[in-house]
């Protein structure tokens, strides 16, 4: 009796091996089920005077066990990671709140023009999720730091464009500038104000090479910047003169509030754009000539 007990077990056991009925049930990962982390609305850009202390703010929401990472955007140098500082220079530190797990602010004491450009607020999702703050450090600011965002009747639709190719050759030596158009811009709300009143501050657009804010007061000098605004519409000139090498890279124009436009400066010799201007000129007239083969074949194929 035992023995054909044991037959049939060893039987129905061999029949069902490797059928689907017998592999253990698929598990999903608790994590997938996990609310994703957000960033809530926080300032886009803050002003602050040279000397003052400034905060630069990042909220985050259902963070998980996710990373949040503080990244200076001209030098994609890390200043903080995990809550753990990563540089030598002790004017930055995170501002902890008790009991405000979304609060990941960055902390800049005697702030300076050097200081200027973006930072932006990391989260090692995939894909990685960045917000990006622009700090301005000034003598035109007012005596308290300010905030800006968007008003709360006031729809981020607008668009930036800078006119021309994405890729741009200049001479040395001339005289380049770059115009970017933006439409929508909304009203901006200034924290730290009596009543938070809205209005719209005289500089509406920044002008960033390679991360770095552009004024007229900058080292390089020979930089002009004219910005015009009209109901909804908004023309800014960035004019760099005597341009050098060391202008060539990527050039942002950024309006408050809304997302930035780029576009590529190179900087060549003189000899060196005359032969790049040949070889459009013929890239253009290899086209127009495809063209005209593509329309004659059409014309004999259609007979």
């Amino acid at each position: 009796m035992w023995f054909s007990s044991a037959l049939g077990l060893f039987v129905f056991t061999i029949s069902t091996a490797g059928y689907p009925w017998t592999e253990a049930p698929t598990t999903v990962p608790e994590s997938h089920f996990l609310p994703q982390p957000y960033f809530e609305q926080t300032p886009s850009s803050v002003m602050v005077r040279p000397g003052q202390t400034v905060q630069i703010p990042c909220r985050v929401r259902n963070l998980g066990d996710k990373i949040v990472s503080w990244i200076r955007r001209r030098d994609l140098h890390i200043l903080a990671s995990a809550g753990h500082m990563f540089t030598a220079d002790h004017r930055f530190n995170l501002l902890s709140q008790d009991g405000d797990s979304a609060s990941w602010t960055l902390q800049l004491r005697g702030a300076q023009p050097q200081d200027q450009g973006l930072y932006e607020c990391q989260v090692n999702t995939d894909p990685k999720m960045k917000q990006s703050v622009l700090l301005t450090v000034s003598d035109m600011v007012s005596d308290d730091a300010m905030e800006l965002s968007m008003g709360d009747d006031a729809s981020a639709v607008g668009t930036a464009r800078i006119q021309g190719p994405r890729e741009q050759y200049v001479k040395a030596g001339s005289t380049w500038t770059l115009t970017c158009e933006v439409s929508g811009v909304p009203d901006i709300r200034i924290h730290n104000k009596p009543e938070n009143f809205l209005a719209k501050p005289a500089r509406l657009v920044d002008w960033l090479h390679e991360g770095r804010l552009l004024t007229y007061q900058s080292t390089r000098g020979g930089i002009s910047i004219d910005t015009e605004h009209t109901d909804g519409q908004t023309v800014s000139r960035l004019t760099l003169a005597n341009l050098r090498n060391e202008d060539t890279g990527r050039y942002v124009c950024k309006p408050l509030a809304l997302p930035p436009t780029v576009v590529t400066i190179i900087v060549v010799e003189g000899e060196k754009t005359a032969m790049l201007g040949k070889n459009v000129a013929m890239d253009s007239v290899c086209s127009s000539c495809l063209i005209v083969i593509l329309t004659a074949l059409l014309a004999v194929l259609s007979l």
